[in-house]
C-alpha cells in the first residue's frame, strides 16, 4: 500500500505577493491582502485534492521560515537574517532571552484548519527540535532541550486537537553534518508523549548513515532524500518509511517510469504496509508554478505505483 503528500512551506503566487507588498507599505490596504492570502490557501488545498493525494498539507504560505512563528512568543526576539544551509534563501534567527511559556492555542494563529477539508487527514509541518536547538540562539542560563521541547510540545499539542493526523518535523540538521546522538534522542525524549503522531523530513544529506539512531527514537516515521541518499542501498526500516523523490530544488521535472521503476525495485526487496512518496525538501525552493507542476507530478506518481 501506498501513500503520497507533500511536506513543508508552500511558494507562494504572484498575486499574493504583490497584495502582500501592498499591505505592508498601507495598512488600510489589509482587507484585499486578507482576501488574496485566502483565495491563494483555497487553490494550493484545492491542488492537493486535485492531485489525489493521501492527506492534505497547511500550505503555510504566509510564513516566511519555520521558526518566524515562535519569534512571537514572549522571550523571543527576532535575530538576524541568516542563510539556510547552503542554499539561497534565509531565515531570521530565532533568539531566547528567556524561557517563553506557551500559551495555549498560540500555534492556532499561525496555521489554517479553517481552510482545510473535515473529511480529509489534515496534516502540517514544524522544525525538528534537534535542528531547532542548533539553529536559534539561546542567552544564558537558557536550556535550548528543555525550551524548545516544551514550545513543540505545546504546538504539537494543539496541531491534533485541531484535527491533524500527524505533524511532519523538519529535520536537515540531524543528516546535513554528523549529529550528537545523545542530544537526538534527549530532545525527542522530550516529545514521547507524541511518538505515534510524528514523521521526521530529512533533508541535505545521506539518512543512510544514520538510519540506527532513527530506528532508536520514539517516533511513527521518517522521510529520506532521494537525492543525498541511495534508496538502493537502505536495509527495510521497522519505522514508516516516505521516499522523498519529488526534487523541491530542481525545476527539472522528474521522469515518471525511472521513479515507478526505482519504487517498485525497493518496494520488492522490502515489503511494507504502507511506503510513503513525497517531495524531500520544501516546494517554497521553486517557483510557484513550478510547484503546482511537482504537485500534479507526485500525484500521477502515485497512481501509477498503487495501480
Amino acid at each position: 500500500m501506498y501513500e503520497a503528500y507533500i511536506v513543508g512551506l508552500f511558494p507562494r503566487e504572484d498575486g499574493l505577493v504583490i497584495e502582500w507588498k501592498r499591505y505592508e507599505q498601507d495598512p488600510g490596504h489589509e482587507p484585499a491582502f486578507r482576501n488574496a492570502l485566502a483565495s491563494s490557501l483555497d487553490k494550493v488545498v484545492k491542488l492537493q485534492l486535485d492531485a489525489g493525494l493521501s492527506y492534505v498539507h497547511d500550505p503555510l504560505i504566509d510564513w516566511h521560515d519555520l521558526f518566524r512563528p515562535f519569534t512571537h512568543l514572549d522571550g523571543v526576539e527576532l535575530g538576524p537574517i541568516t542563510r539556510y544551509y547552503e542554499t539561497n534563501t534565509f531565515y531570521k534567527k530565532p533568539i531566547f532571552r528567556g524561557e517563553p511559556t506557551y500559551p495555549d492555542g498560540f500555534i492556532e494563529r499561525f496555521v489554517h484548519a479553517e481552510r482545510l477539508p473535515p473529511n480529509h487527514i489534515r496534516i502540517s509541518t514544524l522544525p525538528g527540535p534537534y535542528t531547532f536547538c542548533r539553529l536559534a540562539e539561546f542567552g544564558g542560563g537558557v536550556d535550548p532541550v528543555d525550551v524548545v521541547s516544551k514550545i513543540l510540545s505545546g504546538a504539537i499539542g494543539d496541531l491534533l486537537g485541531l484535527g491533524y493526523g500527524f505533524v511532519n518535523l523538519a529535520e536537515p540538521e540531524l543528516v546535513y553534518k554528523e549529529p550528537d546522538d545523545s542530544l537526538v534522542k534527549e530532545c525527542y525524549g522530550r516529545l514521547r508523549a507524541f511518538k505515534d503522531a510524528i514523521r521526521l523530513q530529512l533533508f541535505f544529506g545521506d539518512a543512510s548513515r544514520v538510519l540506527d539512531l532513527l530506528e532508536s527514537l520514539p517516533i511513527y516515521g521518517y522521510s529520506i532524500d532521494a537525492q543525498f541518499t541511495d534508496v538502493s542501498l537502505l536495509d527495510c526500516p521497522k519505522k514508516h518509511l516516505t521516499l522523498g523523490v519529488i526534487d523541491g530544488q530542481n525545476t527539472l521535472m522528474e521522469d515518471l517510469d525511472q521513479l515507478k521503476a526505482k519504487i517498485a525495485e525497493f518496494a520488492e526487496g522490502c515489503p511494507y504496509s504502507s511506503l510513503g512518496l513525497s517531495n524531500n525538501v520544501d516546494l517554497d525552493f521553486l517557483p510557484y508554478e513550478v510547484a503546482v507542476e511537482k504537485v500534479k507530478l507526485l500525484g500521477e506518481l502515485y497512481r501509477r505505483v498503487a495501480g
